[in-house]
């Protein structure tokens, strides 16, 4: 079990381009593998952090409860905010998908 980061440059990333890093965050952790999504702040975006919060828990980590759980909080360290996600448990059991009963007759 690898920790593997996702990078964000800013807050104001489009659609499409968090759902590819979406996508690719669900294909680690299906692998078991822990998440550190780090997002960048540039010069005045230092003073909108509650938008680069908003953006990792909204887009991030209630589209992937199904599969991890949330480690630690957004947390802001200087330029950088972090948030982490590991896989929930039972990961496997939700993974595959239940073998039908064979009849026998």
């Amino acid at each position: 079990m690898d920790l593997k980061q996702i990078r964000i440059k800013t807050f104001r990333i489009e659609a499409h381009d968090v759902g590819i890093k979406r996508s690719k965050a669900r294909q680690f952790i299906e692998s078991g593998h822990r998440i550190l999504l780090t997002m960048m702040f540039r010069v005045r975006e230092h003073s909108h952090s509650d938008l680069g919060e908003r953006l990792l828990l909204e887009q991030f980590s209630k589209p992937l409860a199904d599969v991890a759980k949330t480690e630690s909080s957004p947390r802001k360290d200087g330029k950088k905010m972090t948030l982490s996600l590991a896989p929930l448990p039972n990961l496997k059991q939700i993974l595959t998908p239940p073998v039908p009963a064979r009849r026998n007759g």
